[in-house]
């Protein structure tokens, strides 16, 4: 859910904070720093320059800086939309079962990161030209995440489909008190009936 909702996050190109969020304020390292950076507002001379004879002279310039913390919002929300579709997909579609084996719900997880890698590494190959580079644009950010989406849900389709009798051999409350009920045991030493011993013990 975390990392559905970040990559969803990135493909709407969502910025819940702004467009400033995604800038930061500093002094530019060196001249070829200087190059990337834009002049801060209010800010003179009105280009980004780099002092040579004193760096603490330079002027403060804007630079293009991205953070994890940009990609919370959408990670909450997918954390909270993956809790509830987890919880009801486990216990609402068949009560009569102690709901999926861990080894499913593993096999599952893991073929869902397997379609997103496989649905990045497609929609990043499909851009090359910008996606490839030491900063992707935020099309080819949305691209490569949208793809991942695609990956992960054929992904998860066929995680489902694969899976879908693995939870054939969890006993059912019935079968389980059944195999208990019926099961043989040996005649109490003063006679008696011996089914009565294993509804005893059941």
């Amino acid at each position: 859910g975390i990392l559905t909702g970040a990559l969803t996050q990135v493909a709407l190109r969502w910025r819940p904070y702004g467009v400033e969020w995604e800038q930061t304020i500093r002094k530019p390292q060196s001249i070829e720093d200087a190059l990337n950076g834009n002049i801060g507002p209010g800010v003179r001379p009105k280009s980004c320059t780099y002092d040579t004879m004193d760096p603490s002279m330079s002027p403060q310039c804007e630079f293009a800086a991205t953070s994890i913390l940009d990609l919370m919002p959408g990670a909450l929300i997918g954390l909270n939309l993956g809790l509830a579709a987890g919880l009801l997909g486990a216990y609402l579609p068949d009560q009569s079962k102690y709901g999926p084996t861990w080894r499913r719900v593993l096999m599952i997880d893991l073929a869902v990161g397997a379609g997103m890698l496989a649905g990045g590494i497609a929609g990043c190959v499909a851009n090359t030209d910008d996606c490839l580079t030491h900063d992707p644009s935020a099309s080819a950010r949305a691209i490569s995440a949208g793809s991942a989406l695609a990956g992960g849900a054929l992904g998860l389709l066929g995680g489902i489909l694969l899976t879908r009798h693995d939870d054939d051999d969890v006993q059912t409350p019935s079968t389980i008190a059944s195999t208990l009920i019926l099961m043989p045991t040996p005649a109490p030493a003063g006679g008696g009936f011996p089914g009565l011993s294993a509804m005893a013990a059941f």
